[in-house]
């Protein structure tokens, strides 16, 4: 008999490995699924007068529910991203990838359309937008008192979520686009336009040999490829919750049993990839 012996450690044990790539996108695909399914269940179709347009009511004790999903799940997507990039920066392969992505040629900005008579008189439709996975500016902790719960029959009141939706929508997209966001991200830590620490922050800024485009996203003055410039450095206020293992209570407290296991691994992850590119590329 060649099976191994029903112990404690095959019986706890997992099957298979859960903190792969693949499996961790699945719980955040899982994590969008529970919005959708919670903004369907909730939401209030629209008067006979306007039935063929988008629903976008729903009480505001449920729009507050759906924040905390949506929210949820693009905490867990940022997670993701910071452990997609700490991999690409661990690996020679990986670096390669990130230095040709900062060599790239800057894209042109945008033509813009020419003037229509009939412009006013066309639909405009409120811009889809993108997810953005970390702000490319330091984010300053909130100041000031934050404004008091409504009252308990608010709560009941009918509200318009189409912002939320928005977010929503964008979602999948970039779930699927995870990769190229953690190639963005790489490029901003390598070309230095993002910081991993605080105390890098607030260390002294130096002159150094930039190009033009000074990586993704990092802006120099100037025109002249190769002049010295000082670098203006952020902190993307994400990084301020990895500080701990443990993910902040905020975050803790709107997750429920089967959500807390997916972004207690991911903010581990994230947490543990933050550290090492802390000291690699100290």
């Amino acid at each position: 008999m060649t099976e191994e012996a029903y112990t404690l450690h095959r019986v706890t044990a997992p099957a298979t490995d859960p903190s792969g790539p693949a499996a961790f996108a699945e719980d955040i695909k899982a994590l969008h699924t529970r919005a959708a399914a919670h903004l369907d269940a909730h939401l209030h179709p629209n008067p006979p007068e306007t039935y063929n347009e988008p629903w976008t009511q729903m009480e505001h004790i449920y729009a507050r529910g759906l924040r905390q999903f949506i929210a949820l799940a693009e905490y867990a997507l940022r997670c993701f991203i910071l452990v997609l990039a700490g991999e690409l920066l661990g690996t020679e392969n990986g670096r390669k990838e990130v230095e040709a992505y900062l060599d790239r040629p800057e894209r042109e900005p945008p033509r813009k359309r020419p003037y229509s008579i009939f412009a006013e008189h066309q639909e405009k439709r409120p811009a889809q937008g993108s997810f953005t996975a970390f702000a490319p500016r330091a984010s300053a902790p909130r100041r000031g008192k934050r404004s008091p719960r409504p009252f308990e029959p608010y709560d009941w009141q009918v509200v318009d979520c189409s912002r939320l939706m928005r977010r929503l929508e964008r979602l999948p997209d970039a779930i699927a686009n995870a990769e190229a966001h953690a190639a963005r991200l790489a490029a901003h830590i390598l070309s230095g336009a993002f910081v991993l620490s605080e105390e890098e922050l607030t260390a002294p800024r130096i002159s150094v040999i930039t190009s033009e485009r000074a990586g993704a996203g990092l802006r120099t003055a100037g025109d002249k490829r190769g002049r010295a410039q000082t670098r203006h450095p952020t902190y993307p206020g994400f990084f301020r919750c990895l500080q701990h293992w443990y993910p902040p209570p905020d975050v803790m407290e709107r997750a429920d049993d089967s959500a807390r296991s997916t972004l207690l691994s991911l903010h581990y992850k994230a947490t543990e990839s933050l550290e090492i590119l802390h000291t690699r590329l100290a």
